[in-house]
């Protein structure tokens, strides 16, 4: 079987493998530009979006670049709040449904491959 020709310990590998490529990206894709806007930094988020413009050969609107307030500190404007409760909650299904499919199959091959 495979397991005896690699190993258990390769096989949690190659099954980490989908992680650890998520750890990294996470740290090599750039900030949106709504996300730069929101937190302060005008400049870079302008930046960005004439970068996505050219990338993608399109003219850049012109304009002002506005974005929301964030609130305030001790103020619930994160997943948990009423208005996001809906779109956390369906989050929340997706991601456990997507782990619960992705570790089932893999402890599948794991036991087939026994």
């Amino acid at each position: 079987t495979l397991i005896d020709l690699v190993g258990w310990n390769w096989i949690t590998v190659i099954l980490a493998l989908p992680a650890i490529l998520l750890i990294v990206f996470f740290h090599v894709t750039n900030d949106s530009p709504r996300f730069l806007a929101i937190s302060g930094r005008h400049n870079t988020a302008y930046e960005h979006l004439l970068m996505f413009h050219k990338s993608n050969n399109v003219p850049m609107m012109q304009g002002r670049l506005i974005s929301q307030e964030i609130g305030g500190r001790g103020q619930c404007c994160g997943p948990c709040n009423m208005v996001n409760l809906r779109s956390t909650i369906l989050l929340l299904i997706l991601f456990f449904t997507f782990s619960f499919c992705y570790y089932s199959t893999s402890y599948g091959v794991f036991k087939s491959l026994q």
